[in-house]
């Protein structure tokens, strides 16, 4: 059974939902990246990139993605953006296998309603479904890169979890 896993995706594709299911039903660690990250630097992502920047988040990102592949089994809900580096995707790719939890523009910003905008510093400037349409398009490619992809627009959280359940146990096959 295979026991490394990231999930990526966009904000609101439900990694880290998800991931704390899959975890939790397979035994194993899991582990958010951005709120790790938002642990060791003592503020929130969006403090983060108002402070420093989104290079500077991106580059803390890295290095603590290269230390979590480094430990072993686990399930990491990666951020966002994790995958726009191609060292990350690589690096990825031989730690273990990625499961990208897809969802339409439409299914994430309805998701994300109701969520504060300051804590998702990259929703800020313009209507929240434009902005998540335009990073989508740009992400897509890397997002498809994944070993596997789960549909999740029209599934609850706890469907996901089940879904990816039975591909890593060998119950099921999705694309």
């Amino acid at each position: 059974m295979i026991r490394k896993i990231a999930l990526v995706g966009m904000m609101g594709s439900g990694k880290s939902v998800v991931g704390a299911m899959v975890a939790r039903s397979l035994r194993l660690p899991f582990l958010d990246l951005d709120d790790e990250i938002e642990r060791r630097e003592g503020m929130t992502v969006a403090e983060i990139f108002a402070l420093h920047g989104e290079p500077y988040f991106r580059e803390v990102e890295a290095a603590l993605l290269t230390e979590v592949c480094g430990r072993g089994e686990a399930v990491v809900a990666t951020g966002g953006g994790t995958v726009l580096r191609e060292q990350n995707r690589l690096l990825l790719r031989q730690w273990g296998k990625t499961i990208y939890l897809r969802a339409t523009a439409e299914t994430l910003s309805t998701r994300l309603a109701g969520k504060e905008v300051e804590g998702r510093p990259l929703l800020a400037g313009g209507r929240r479904e434009d902005r998540l349409r335009t990073m989508l398009a740009a992400r897509e490619d890397a997002y498809r890169e994944a070993d596997w992809t789960v549909d999740t627009d029209a599934l609850d959280a706890r469907a996901v979890a089940r879904t990816i359940e039975k591909y890593l146990t060998g119950q099921s096959q999705f694309e």
